[in-house]
């Protein structure tokens, strides 16, 4: 009976759609999307595809991500038209009295720097005013709507300018305080550190004499031991010592 169910079951396993191009330890298993053919649908096969436009004069890929560097406004010039004195000076009739170049602000980095050149109020896209006043400039045209910023004198603005002496003092000031903030990091611990260092002082020197002293006692026995000068501890004057673990001693 056992035998028969694991025959039908293999059966079963037998007539299931195979799911797996490669052996069960690799991730990548069939999928029917994979092997359609609707993207081989062209207009004159007769195939079709619902979801995408039948003619595209630029693919997606082609449309985004534009070309870099294609929206900031580097050195390459955005109006292309170069314009006579004459031309300028007509241009320049087409701006009302009332106008500044103030007004104009430059546009964001993500709007594409574009000039369309001299259209009605064409003085409101920036890329072309600068460029017309610039034009101006070189042309020798009277320009009469103001500068992108209104220079201001020292005159007019005398909290702009500080002498280099005040500077210079302000700078060092500010320098001193943060090099005693640099030092003063981890001063309570030096602080702690030479205390106890004072504290135990008096008494490391006094063990230290005495390991000295001890040494050279030890030292002055052996040599003697050694002469032959002593034989036991009651020829010192210390009748304590120990005389077989001193000469034992290194």
């Amino acid at each position: 009976r056992f035998f028969k169910m694991l025959q039908r079951s293999s059966v079963l396993n037998a007539l299931r759609i195979p799911t797996a191009f490669a052996p069960e330890t690799t991730p990548v298993k069939y999928t029917s999307h994979l092997m359609t053919d609707k993207h081989r649908s062209r207009w004159y096969n007769g195939l079709r595809h619902d979801f995408i436009a039948l003619y595209r004069e630029r693919s997606w890929l082609d449309t985004w991500p534009a070309k870099k560097g294609g929206w900031e406004k580097n050195d390459v010039s955005v109006m292309h038209q170069h314009l006579s004195p004459q031309a300028l000076k007509a241009a320049l009739a087409m701006v009302p009295e009332c106008f500044e170049v103030r007004d104009v602000p430059r546009p964001p980095q993500r709007i594409k720097a574009q000039s369309e050149g001299i259209v009605g109020r064409w003085y409101t896209n920036y890329w072309t005013l600068h460029s017309v006043k610039y034009q101006c400039q070189l042309a020798g045209v009277e320009w009469k709507f103001g500068e992108r910023f209104r220079p201001r004198t020292n005159f007019e603005e005398p909290y702009i300018f500080v002498d280099f002496e005040e500077s210079k003092a302000v700078r060092d000031f500010r320098s001193r305080w943060m090099n005693v903030n640099r030092s003063l990091v981890g001063m309570t611990k030096k602080i702690k550190e030479a205390e106890e260092e004072k504290r135990f002082s008096r008494y490391k020197k006094r063990q230290d004499s005495f390991w000295s002293d001890r040494k050279m006692l030890i030292g002055r026995v052996k040599s003697m031991a050694g002469q032959g000068l002593i034989e036991k501890a009651t020829d010192l004057p210390v009748k304590t010592f120990n005389m077989k673990a001193f000469l034992r001693e290194e």
